[in-house]
């Protein structure tokens, strides 16, 4: 009898091509613009604020800006299913947009509270379309389709972060504002492909295995930690003076990200999610590692596109497993857990970076870092060499 990873094959084959439908490209271009107030002042508001306090100042930021996005992923499955999918997306994006001048404002008491509400923001909003994303999908495709949703949240990281840090270095913190107000108020226009109700049962985060859910959200968080600790502090370790260099590493790591989450994504689809997990984690050590023991311009490009491409890696194969991991349903719940791992990894990256690098200096810091990760490979390897992942039957 073929296992259910076979039979998931053969249903690939009959329905590949099965359409992924107007909403699902609309829920896209909305993600898009959100995405984009985010990501613009990204960078560009941990450099603000190293004027302020230092190396902690800059981590302080990102830290809060990540920890008001946990908060958010924690409420909005409840938020959804008092208020919908529509209106919870609204005031969500409203909360992500509106602050974005304060983010840039004089004092850095005020500057973490922007960043704190925009977190919020961000955190429910993720959770609102992440599910409704995995709900959208094809099953047959939903590892490709999830791919390219990726993709539209990945691309505003490809244009904004170096964008927001080049506005900078014109002197245009205000402008860098104005655009972030503006990416994220142009979201709502996508919010008529969110349903205006809730789904009426569901989405109980009671009913999913946590448990099993351990390993593939650690291995996502390992990931971010990489990203927070790039974002925040590359600027910082590359030197002011070498903008050109930290706006095209920047570049290079939302495009690796970008571009290895889209081809994980398709792989899942054929051969299960264990593999672009192990290369992520194989990528990530490399990158850390080589920023550990060299600061030569090429070095820093080739050591920032493995981290990127190790975290594009990790974010497809992480999702995949733990959507096959849970009931049917459970996509809100899951796509809640997901991005808490995510933006708890981004936020506790750009804070314990900041401490390991005054005592151990940015190289010692970097291979720390590489340390921590290291022990992740060996279960993902044995268990990528031993048998493809087994998908969970979904219950109805």
């Amino acid at each position: 009898m073929p296992d259910e990873v076979t039979l998931q094959r053969r249903a690939g084959a009959i329905a590949g091509r099965e359409p992924l439908g107007t909403p699902f490209y609309r829920l896209c271009f909305c993600v898009f613009g959100v995405m984009g107030c985010f990501y613009l002042p990204l960078s560009a508001a941990p450099l603000h604020a190293a004027g302020q306090g230092g190396n902690f100042g800059a981590g302080l930021v990102t830290g809060v800006l990540m920890g008001g996005t946990v908060l958010g992923e924690i409420v909005a499955t409840r938020l959804i299913a008092r208020l919908g999918r529509r209106l919870t997306a609204a005031l969500a994006m409203l909360a992500l947009a509106l602050p974005g001048f304060a983010v840039f404002g004089g004092d850095l008491v005020l500057v973490a509270a922007a960043c704190l509400v925009r977190g919020v923001g961000l955190g429910i909003v993720l959770v609102v379309a992440g599910g409704l994303a995995a709900t959208l999908a094809p099953l047959a495709r939903r590892n490709e389709a999830l791919g390219i949703y990726g993709l539209s949240a990945a691309l505003p990281a490809i244009l904004f972060v170096p964008l927001g840090l080049w506005m900078m270095a014109q002197g245009s913190a205000s402008l860098v504002a104005g655009a972030t107000m503006a990416f994220g108020l142009a979201g709502l226009l996508g919010l008529s492909v969110f349903p205006p109700r809730a789904e009426p049962g569901g989405n109980t985060v009671g009913r999913v295995d946590w448990a099993a859910q351990v390993w593939p959200a650690t291995t996502l968080a390992a990931g971010a930690v990489t990203a927070g600790v790039v974002i925040t502090f590359l600027p910082l370790v590359v030197g002011h003076s070498e903008t050109l260099l930290v706006e095209g590493a920047l570049l290079l790591h939302g495009l690796a990200a970008a571009l290895s989450r889209l081809a994980a994504g398709r792989h899942g689809d054929r051969r299960g999610p264990m593999g672009p997990v192990l290369f992520g984690l194989v990528a990530t050590v490399t990158g850390a590692v080589l920023l550990g023991i060299s600061s030569g311009n090429l070095a820093v490009l080739v050591a920032i596109t493995a981290l990127g491409a190790g975290f594009g890696l990790l974010q497809s194969g992480s999702l995949t497993l733990m959507l096959n991991r849970a009931p049917k349903g459970q996509e809100d719940a899951i796509s809640a857990a997901w991005n808490i791992a995510y933006d708890t990894g981004l936020g506790f990256g750009a804070v314990g970076f900041g401490l390991l690098a005054n005592p151990f200096g940015y190289g010692g810091a970097f291979l720390l870092l590489a340390g921590l990760i290291l022990p992740l490979v060996a279960p993902f390897a044995r268990a990528s060499a031993r048998r493809p992942v087994r998908l969970q039957r979904h219950a109805g």
